[in-house]
């Protein structure tokens, strides 16, 4: 009982968290997901989630979101994708968490510099967007976990403000989870308990996301980059300790 109140706990800050930064919910739910169903289907039950996550919250972002970078990373992420499917078919997991918690807290500590001196900024390029991209789609396959690349990019350049990085984060999540569990059921196979398991923690989702939405107005800039890299820090963290233990 205690067990189960805690996931839905965990899901419901974890929607809550992605719903205000636009990253969070798989850092903060999966692993609870992955102990709790402790089979592979929870990679898709994450990705299910994320689903109805961004669904919800698409139609209020959508105008802020800059169409013309979620253009390119999209099509990095439909190139990235078929190797997703390879590592997650024939790739032990917990080697590549490891190797993603290495480069996500790379990604942070770099992100955390960049924040601080503005000439350390990255420039966007194209191509840049396009390997951002590429990497979000492998990741997206694999661990459920798209957003780390992307918010480490906005944040580097410095061109995005809280609600430009918020709304193409979380309406990109709405194209990648869909392409994702779409290449899941043709080449893979989606398991009837991945469903069931979606539609019974929908309603956590549903109060995440409200509560989220009502702390969107009062997180200043300053606090957003903070949130952001700590939940790029606490994804570093979780995936090196959860692979290590």
């Amino acid at each position: 009982m205690m067990e189960t109140i805690a996931l839905h706990s965990f899901i419901i800050i974890g929607a809550m968290f992605q719903s205000l930064t636009g990253i969070g919910f798989a850092m903060i739910a999966g692993p609870f997901l992955l102990l709790s169903i402790n089979d592979s289907y929870a990679v898709q039950v994450n990705i299910l989630l994320n689903i109805i996550l961004s669904i919800l919250i698409a139609p209020k972002i959508y105008k802020s979101a800059d169409k013309s970078l979620l253009a390119k990373i999209s099509l990095g992420t439909i190139m990235g994708i078929p190797l997703g499917l390879i590592f997650y078919s024939n790739i032990d997991i917990n080697t590549l968490r490891l190797l993603v918690g290495y480069l996500v807290g790379i990604m942070t500590i770099r992100l955390i510099y960049t924040s601080q001196f503005s000439s350390s900024r990255i420039k966007s390029s194209v191509f840049k967007e396009l390997i951002t991209g590429f990497v979000s789609g492998i990741l997206t396959v694999f661990l459920a976990m798209p957003g780390p690349a992307l918010a480490t990019y906005m944040g580097e350049t410095g061109l995005y403000d809280k609600k430009t990085t918020r709304s193409t984060i979380l309406l990109y999540f709405l194209f990648a989870y869909t392409l994702s569990i779409l290449n899941h059921i043709i080449f893979i196979g989606v398991k009837y308990n991945a469903y069931k398991s979606a539609f019974y923690f929908a309603p956590s989702i549903i109060i995440g996301v409200f509560l989220g939405t009502l702390l969107v107005p009062k997180v200043s800039e300053k606090l957003f980059k903070i949130l952001i890299i700590f939940v790029l820090a606490l994804t570093s963290v979780a995936l090196i300790i959860g692979t290590l233990i």
